[in-house]
């Protein structure tokens, strides 16, 4: 059982500390002089990343065992099936990432123009 969640207990240890470096790999300022595009601004919020990090952990968790479940019970994975692996984990963080920022965008855009009423006296 242990072997088990040793990588589990490694790929939080990874996040844990990616998360420690984020604010100084990326610039979060949304001043005149920001190179960061909105986009990309809302993609590494924290809160969107932390979101897409936890569903890419339970949804690629789910499909590793669904499509590889004969090998992860044997421990007997091959590198082509360790990256199909990871690759995932990489598409519902992809994925549920993009949503977040798209989400976040229209968000954005609602509270930066505010609906106009158009009432129309009848």
């Amino acid at each position: 059982m242990r072997t088990i969640l040793k990588p589990i207990i490694q790929t939080k240890a990874l996040v844990r500390s990616v998360w420690a470096f984020l604010p100084a790999m990326f610039p979060f300022s949304r001043g005149a002089d920001s190179e960061v595009s909105p986009f990309l601004h809302h993609c590494i919020n924290r809160q969107i990343l932390k979101t897409s990090i936890k569903t890419a952990l339970v949804v690629g968790t789910l499909l590793a065992i669904i499509n590889h479940f004969d090998g992860i019970v044997r421990a007997s994975l091959t590198q082509r099936e360790i990256f199909q692996i990871l690759i995932t984990f990489v598409v519902p963080f992809s994925v549920a990432t993009y949503s977040g920022a798209r989400h976040a965008q229209y968000v954005e855009g609602l509270h930066r123009f505010p609906k106009v009423s158009s009432d129309k006296p009848e």
